[in-house]
Order: structure tokens, then sequence, then C-alpha cells
């Protein structure tokens, strides 16, 4: 087996295993007491902040790399645009709105996915490396949605402890 496909076979692995609480606890969060279920979408939001914060250090890694330094202004831009919607939406969850929280996140996960990479860097990754990260975030898009939505429901009304 080549090393290609190694590194391609355990960076998908990663990534999905990444996933799998992911979608556990935007699950859960619709089959537990209200109580449980809160302190479950909090934990889900600092488990996507986390990730936010991995993808910054990858970022941040990258850039020492030779082939990539011309690339440096943008992927720093990337890492640090990460970085801040992490916190920025951490602080609003915990802070003034949960909802508010979510809503940063997804805006932000969405902005930064639509931001125009040059075709240069894109090539300096493998083909597979792109579909990747398009379904990662689709799937991440996609929780944060459902767990928006269990934020903002009017039937359990989790927002009613923040005293809005």
């Amino acid at each position: 087996m080549s090393s290609e496909h190694q590194l391609k076979n355990s960076t998908q692995t990663i990534a999905y295993l990444w996933l799998l609480p992911v979608v556990s606890f935007t699950t859960a969060v619709w089959f537990t007491k209200n109580s449980h279920a809160i302190f479950i979408a909090h934990s889900f939001q600092l488990l996507c902040c986390l990730f936010l914060f991995f993808v910054s250090g990858y970022i941040f890694s990258l850039m020492k790399r030779t082939s990539l330094v011309s690339f440096k202004p943008l992927m720093l831009f990337f890492a640090l645009s990460s970085t801040l919607i992490a916190l920025i939406s951490i602080f609003m969850s915990f802070f003034i709105n949960p909802a508010w929280g979510m809503g940063i996140m997804l805006f932000g996960i969405l902005i930064l996915n639509k931001y125009p990479i040059p075709i240069k860097l894109n090539h300096k990754f493998p083909a597979w490396y792109s579909g990747l990260i398009n379904r990662i975030i689709v799937m991440l898009c996609i929780c944060i949605m459902v767990m928006l939505a269990y934020w903002l429901n009017p039937y359990s009304e989790p927002l009613k402890i923040y005293k809005l």
C-alpha cells in the first residue's frame, strides 16, 4: 500500500471519527431531558470550537512549509479567522445567548468555506482532500443547524433559562 493511500485512509478515518461525537451530540439533544440536553448542546459547541482551534493550529503548522511560503498571508487569515470565530461563538453562547453563538459559528464556517482560494494553493494538496473537507463542512453545518433548531425550539424552550 502506498504512503499516499495510507495518508488518505488515516486522514479520512480521523475526520469521520471526529464527526461521530458531533453527530451523536446532535442526535442526543433531542432524546434526553431538557436539563441534560442543555449540557449536551453546550458540549457540542465546545467540541466544534475545539475543532476550529485544531484547524487553526494545523494551518499555522502548514505555514512553516517552504512550498507554501507565498501563501502565508492567506493562511494566516484563515488561521486567525477560525480562532476568532471559535472565541466569539464561545463568548456569545456562554454570556449572551447560545443561539447567537451557534449562528455565529455557522455563518463563520460558511464564509470561510466560500472564501476564494487561489488555484495554486489548491494544487499543493491531493485531489481527494478538497472533497473530504467539503463533506466534513456539510456534515458540520447540518449538525449546527439541527442544534440551532434545538435552541430555538418553541416547545421545550431551552433558552428560557437565559432570561433573555
